[in-house]
């Protein structure tokens, strides 16, 4: 019989990515999503569908009775956007703590529980100790200690900024240099750090019999943001571009303004909102540390950040997205 693995925010752009290596390496695979979620990204892979009412360990516990015991849980829900703080702590840190307890209590998981956790946790400019800057790092921080606390047999992997096929944040970045605009933001010496959804999805897995470790997800390599948008120009095949800047306390600015609208308005917080932009904005996202775990694993990122470009620009094509 093979393995079997329940991987939850299944139907997000990581998740299809997690779904797929869980399938080319031969597992019986349980696409966890929440009870209303749509599944439409998918329905395409012979995975089997499991809707978790994430509201208590009860619940958790009933939702995933029938599909348990699992091999392996790779935790991949959360909240990347959020009113505020509260919000962060109610999607990231309740909803996993909930979730570890009930496969504890229901004697659902026989190995380990991975959690996706993410850079933001430690926050940029590491100084040897984990000082994360906006609401969502100290959720996901938060987080990786509640789970901890459980008792749990798991490995934490903080993944760095992701992009490839299936990823939208990067999309109105690519869609701008489509129309010959290099928008850069903050500091031109900013120093940032990447990894394909692919690659980040066969990095987790093989991490997955490891325990009480925190990993890095990264290619390994450091970018400036002239890098990026290299990569991307590349893709587009665009040579004649218009470069624009924005000066970082001018975005902060916007940033608090616009925010203030949304809240008022529509009860919500705008994706590039304070708290967003302080990440957005910090100089150094390097990962010294976390280049020996790369080698101490075996792990050699399959796609360069050209390549992994071409091939997400490849996708926003073919599904029409650009």
């Amino acid at each position: 019989m093979n393995n079997s693995v329940l991987v939850t925010g299944a139907n997000g752009f990581v998740g299809r990515h997690l779904l797929m290596q869980a399938l080319d390496e031969g597992f019986t695979v349980f696409a966890g999503v929440r009870k209303k979620s749509h599944v439409d990204t998918i329905k395409d892979l012979d995975v089997n569908i499991v809707r978790i009412d994430y509201s208590s360990v009860e619940h958790i516990r009933q939702s995933l009775a029938e599909y348990g015991p699992f091999d392996y849980v790779v935790h991949n829900a959360g909240v990347t956007e959020a009113i505020d703080l509260a919000a962060y702590r109610e999607g990231n840190v309740e909803v996993s703590k909930r979730l570890a307890i009930a496969l504890q209590e229901g004697q659902l998981l026989r190995s380990n529980f991975v959690y996706v956790s993410s850079l933001a946790a430690r926050g940029p400019e590491y100084k040897g100790f984990d000082a994360p800057i906006s609401d969502y790092g100290k959720s996901k921080k938060e987080a990786e200690e509640q789970v901890i606390n459980t008792g749990i047999d798991l490995v934490i992997v903080r993944p760095t900024a992701v992009y490839g096929s299936g990823d939208k944040a990067f999309l109105p970045l690519v869609k701008l240099l489509k129309n010959h605009i290099a928008l850069s933001i903050g500091y031109k010496s900013q120093k940032l750090t990447f990894i394909h959804g692919a690659d980040l999805a066969r990095f987790i897995m093989i991490l997955r019999d490891k325990k009480g470790e925190i990993f890095y997800a990264h290619d390994g390599k450091v970018y400036l943001q002239d890098h990026l948008t290299k990569a991307i120009k590349m893709a587009l095949n665009r040579r004649n571009v218009i470069p624009v800047h924005i000066p970082a306390g001018l975005i902060k600015f916007v940033s608090l303004g616009i925010n203030s609208i949304y809240n008022s308005i529509f009860k919500k917080s705008w994706h590039y909102n304070p708290s967003k932009i302080r990440e957005l904005l910090a100089k150094d996202w390097t990962i010294d540390q976390g280049e020996k775990q790369l080698q101490q694993v075996n792990f050699k990122p399959k796609f360069s950040l050209a390549e992994g470009f071409k091939e997400s620009v490849e996708f926003y094509r073919t599904n029409k997205w650009l």
